[in-house]
C-alpha cells in the first residue's frame, strides 16, 4: 500500500507535459552557444571598459560570433517550430547575452512595422521558460490574461497595462485562447491587442496594433489566423 502511494505521489508531481528530443537538443545548444559569449564578453578584448546593453561596446569579432550562434539556433528552431503563415520567417526571440532581450521567452518572433511583435513557440518551450523565469511565480497561471507575461516574453517592449477582456470564441482544437485591450509604450491609449493562444504543441503571443473600429473582431480574426497556422 506504501508503494502505491508513494507512485502515485511520484506521478502527480510529475509535469503535465514532456520535452521533446528537439526541444531538448535546442536548449541544450543554446546554453552551450551562451555560456561561451558570456565567457568571451569578459575578456577585455571584445569589451575593454565592460560595458553591458549596446553592440557597439564589443569587438567586431564577438559581434560575429555573437550573430553567428543567433543564426545557428535560428535555424534549429525553425525546423523545431516548422512553418508559420505564408512562407514568413522569422527572428530568434530572445538574446544570449550582453544586449537585446536576454531571458525572453524562445522562439520565432514576427515584427511589425508600427512595433507590434508575434512570437511564435512550442508548448514545452513556453514551459521551460516559466520554470526558468522566478518572476513568473508572482503571476497567474493563466498567462495569456496576465499583463506582465507580454513584456517579459518579449512580445512587447514596454510595460503592458489591461484595459479590457476581449470575449473570445476558442478556435477547435485549441486549448487555450485570451485577449485583451491594452496600451503600452509612450502613449497611455489603448490602441493595442494582447492576445494568447495555444494549438496543439503551438504558442502564439502577441502584442499588435488594434487597426479597426471594431476591435472584439479584429481579436478574433487574429486569434482564428493563428489557428489557422
Amino acid at each position: 500500500m506504501r508503494t502505491i502511494l508513494t507512485l502515485l505521489l511520484l506521478l502527480a508531481a510529475q509535469p503535465a507535459w514532456a520535452l521533446s528530443p528537439e526541444e531538448q537538443a535546442y536548449l541544450a545548444a543554446r546554453d552551450q552557444l551562451r555560456a561561451a559569449l558570456v565567457q568571451q564578453s569578459q575578456n577585455d578584448e571584445h569589451n575593454k571598459a565592460q560595458t553591458i546593453g549596446r553592440p557597439e561596446y564589443y569587438s567586431s569579432r564577438f559581434r560575429a560570433d555573437y550573430d553567428r550562434a543567433h543564426r545557428t539556433l535560428l535555424t534549429q528552431l525553425q525546423g523545431l517550430i516548422g512553418r508559420v503563415g505564408p512562407g514568413r520567417r522569422g527572428a530568434l526571440s530572445v538574446a544570449l547575452c550582453c544586449w537585446g532581450p536576454v531571458g525572453a521567452l524562445d522562439g520565432l518572433a514576427f515584427a511589425q512595422a508600427d512595433g507590434g511583435r508575434v512570437i511564435v513557440t512550442t508548448l514545452g518551450l513556453l514551459e521551460q521558460w516559466r520554470r526558468e523565469r522566478h518572476d513568473l511565480r508572482t503571476v497567474s497561471s493563466d498567462l495569456g490574461s496576465e499583463p506582465n507575461f507580454y513584456q517579459w516574453s518579449g512580445a512587447s517592449d514596454w510595460p503592458v497595462r489591461k484595459h479590457a477582456v476581449l470575449p473570445l470564441r476558442l478556435p477547435a482544437a485549441a486549448s487555450s485562447a485570451a485577449a485583451f485591450l491594452a496600451s503600452g509604450g509612450p502613449g497611455a491609449e489603448p490602441v493595442w491587442i494582447a492576445a494568447f493562444l495555444i494549438k496543439s504543441d503551438k504558442v502564439h503571443v502577441a502584442f499588435v496594433n488594434a487597426r479597426k473600429k471594431d476591435v472584439p473582431r479584429e481579436a478574433q480574426t487574429l486569434i482564428d489566423s493563428f489557428a489557422a497556422e
